[in-house]
């Protein structure tokens, strides 16, 4: 994982998005899988911008599920209680941190 967008990780940002390049390295070798990361949407250290940790690791186009609005290509906006995709349509849907932002009587489980 590199340091692109002038950023560096935060230590616990890092060992998720690092355990997820592990999972997609070992479930995908070489093949090129299309990512959801569902909750991915990441401010920067200043607070004034935002960026998707998922394309430091997804070697495909991936995609960044999100509450807030950012006009980005590869943006979806939508709850991720209720993901607004067609099932199937990604071949690994992860969400980092998003279940502390859910309602307990949201979760099910």
């Amino acid at each position: 994982m590199n340091k692109e967008h002038g950023f560096d990780w935060t230590f616990d940002q890092f060992q998720r998005y690092a355990a997820a390049q592990a999972a997609l390295e070992f479930f995908f070798k070489e093949e090129n899988p299309l990512v959801l990361d569902a909750g991915g949407l990441s401010p920067n250290r200043r607070g004034d911008d935002f960026w998707f940790p998922v394309r430091e690791i997804a070697p495909r186009e991936s995609w960044v599920l999100d509450i807030k609005y950012v006009k980005e290509q590869g943006f979806i906006q939508g709850d991720g209680v209720q993901l607004p995709v067609k099932d199937n349509r990604f071949d690994m849907v992860m969400a980092l941190d998003v279940i502390e932002h859910i309602p307990p009587a949201k979760r099910k489980g």
